[in-house]
């Protein structure tokens, strides 16, 4: 069994766990947390903190040497300056005061001067993970395991499992050469912490039988956000994996752009077989979704949805010196969408899964719940072309194809200026005439207006457009009102068309887009005709696709044409995929709600119609309420249903006396 851990690892288990007596891998029972302090304590200190404040982790591990330095200590004392902070620190006794040690820095080490000795003082190397490369055990390492009641024998041996970031301390009661070591040590760096955890000798029958484990956090410098939630994917002997590598906590700044985002790995072994980081940079949050593999034209191709709402696609069985043989990409996003933090975003990353179907790819676009809802996207893709499949590029002047940008690919409009909207220009835009007022306010700014520049409304009172030619060259200027004056006054922001263009994507691999359909034929999308943020994925049957959005839409679509059928409002948000089974379809909400849907392209067999004049609703006609919110898809296997909500785990059958449920 192959899983994704919370603490970012790749795990590899044996099902039968250590019930069958076999040992299928190098790892033996659970490894028991020592201490996780800061790698160099001389920086901690010399920054002048005082314990009990900022950098509390460094005073934690020096308490713990001082503790081991004089054992008769229980913690009951504190530390105080010396003269000032810079100058070094005393420990004395909480009660009477009694001075105990005098704490001073250099360049390289901690020196602890006990009062009652001063001539000999000792020295504890500042860096935790000096000399351990050369296969030396610092002293400062030694003073926190016998703080720990664990005392390293002379003998004891340092083993480099990955230089500068891992190590294995083996210690012996024996002479070494006899090769069995009485207590084993896991050292590892994970940034600016040092992290010591102990083996334990014997494993329970109750644990689990680790084959492997890969921490993609210390071995790949990954750094997932809020979590890692990646179920992995297997083709062969290959395992796939989405390292949910993200942003930090202030949503800004991508601390690891360089860490893959996609990992492809050993099953067998844990090995890494190559990486890519194709995200990078433009990764907008977190990466969250899981890879698929399908085999098209004969050529096996796993697909990553990337946090830079993209998906690409490699070759699942071919890859070279680490890296895999890239196939083809595809941006999700239109490419005037804006990306931005806490606000309404126009630009998604990827939640979902994509789904194969018939020799297509379904993709629906989406955001952290916590985001709020938004304007959505599902695509129907070829996946037989290469390179840059999306439906549209952006062009520079000289017809160059424009970088993906993280934030915001194309900037139709460029701000130019801003000036205060008074009567008679509101008068003027209205009457769609440029006056002379209106003329001034562009050349106070620069630009010039000819005398056959024409004004139109774009939105009444809100938006208009000026196109103006001045020696032949066609410009285009967009007029918006906004309440940004230094008054609080209505103003005008004056903007222009940027050097860049938009053109359509010759190579595009889009087969349909869906993001609503007029389905009452008013010249409108209504909300229950609009497709919104989608956590969920879609499912497909006999071509009809289902999709649930985050708004509280079902969706039902036809899967080749993306013709929309019907839409269901299921009155609450909804995070879950549909699942189909026989005629049914059942999916979960927020509210605690199993809504069943019949497999149809007739609204009729699943929405409600309104009594007396026969008008169909957009709300289900079939519905069970449960105990709690429901955020996974149901499942169904053996001929029994089973729902999680938050709080209880449901199995419900069809049952009789003569058919038991299935143990």
């Amino acid at each position: 069994m192959w899983f994704v851990t919370n603490r970012g690892e790749v795990v590899c288990l044996d099902t039968e766990g250590n019930r069958d007596d076999e040992d299928d891998g190098s790892f033996h029972g659970l490894r028991r947390p020592l201490f996780e302090v800061p790698v160099n304590l001389n920086q901690i200190l010399s920054e002048s903190s005082a314990p009990g404040r900022a950098n509390f982790g460094g005073w934690v591990a020096v308490r713990m040497i001082v503790r081991s330095l004089a054992p008769v200590l229980t913690g009951n004392y504190v530390f105080k300056p010396k003269e000032n902070e810079s100058a070094g620190w005393i420990a004395e006794t909480w009660q009477d005061h009694r001075q105990l040690f005098e704490l001073s820095v250099d360049a390289d080490s901690l020196i602890f001067t006990g009062l009652e000795s001063p001539d000999s003082p000792i020295r504890v190397d500042a860096d935790l993970t000096a000399g351990l490369n050369e296969g030396r055990i610092s002293s400062g390492i030694r003073l926190l395991l016998k703080s720990q009641g664990i005392e390293l024998s002379d003998s004891a041996k340092c083993k480099v499992q990955l230089n500068d970031q891992a190590w294995t301390i083996d210690s012996y009661s024996a002479a070494p050469d006899s090769g069995k070591s009485d207590l084993r040590l896991f050292l590892r760096r994970f940034h600016s912490l040092l992290v010591c955890e102990q083996q334990r000798e014997e494993p329970s029958i109750d644990e689990a039988d680790v084959v492997w484990s890969f921490n993609m956090m210390h071995a790949l410098g990954v750094r997932q956000h809020n979590m890692a939630t990646c179920a992995p994917t297997i083709w062969g002997d290959v395992l796939f994996v989405c390292t949910s590598n993200g942003v930090d906590e202030s949503h800004v700044r991508i601390p690891a752009p360089e860490a893959p985002s996609f990992l492809a790995l050993d099953k067998n072994t844990g090995q890494v077989l190559w990486t890519d980081n194709s995200p990078g940079e433009n990764i907008l949050h977190g990466q969250w979704s899981c890879p698929v593999v399908g085999v098209f034209d004969g050529i096996p191709q796993v697909i990553f949805a990337g946090g830079d709402g993209w998906l690409y696609s490699f070759r699942a069985d071919e890859w070279a010196e680490g890296k895999p043989q890239f196939l083809w990409k595809f941006d999700g996003n239109p490419k005037e969408s804006l990306y931005t933090i806490g606000g309404r975003s126009t630009r998604n990353g990827i939640i979902a899964v994509p789904v194969i179907y018939d020799q297509f790819v379904y993709l629906a676009m989406g955001e952290d719940p916590e985001h709020g809802e938004g304007e959505g996207h599902l695509w129907c893709i070829d996946p037989t072309r290469r390179g840059d499949v999306s439906p549209e590029l952006v062009l520079t002047a000289d017809g160059k194809q424009v970088p993906h940008r993280r934030n915001q690919v194309w900037i139709r409009w460029k701000p130019l200026f801003q000036f205060k909207l008074t009567l008679d220009v509101q008068e003027s835009l209205e009457q769609q005439q440029v006056t002379l007022l209106l003329r001034d306010e562009f050349k106070r700014a620069g630009v010039e207006l000819s005398q056959q520049a024409t004004v139109f409304a774009v939105t009444k009172g809100k938006e208009w457009r000026i196109r103006n030619a001045i020696r032949g060259q066609i410009s285009e200027y967009r007029l918006s009102r906004i309440n940004a004056w230094q008054d609080k006054a209505a103003a005008i922001q004056v903007s222009a068309n940027g050097p860049e263009s938009l053109v359509p994507n010759p190579n595009s691999a889009a087969v349909w887009h869906y993001s609503g359909q007029d389905l009452n034929a008013d010249g409108t999308l209504d909300f229950e005709e609009t497709m919104h943020r989608s956590l969920g994925s879609p499912t497909i049957s006999r071509d009809l696709l289902l999709i649930t959005d985050f708004s509280g839409l079902v969706h039902c679509l036809n899967a080749k044409s993306g013709n929309c059928h019907w839409t269901c409002d299921l009155m609450t948000a909804c995070w879950t995929t549909p699942l189909i089974a026989g005629e049914n379809v059942y999916i979960g909400d927020e509210d605690g709600t199993v809504t069943i849907l019949s497999l149809s392209a007739d609204p009729a067999r699943s929405l409600q119609t309104m009594p007396g004049n026969g008008k169909r609703l957009n709300e289900p006609l079939r519905i069970v309420t449960m105990d709690a919110a429901i955020s996974t898809m149901p499942v169904n296997a053996n001929d029994v249903l089973y729902i999680a909500s938050r709080n209880r785990l449901f199995a419900i059958s069809n049952t009789s006396a003569d058919k038991p449920v299935p143990k």
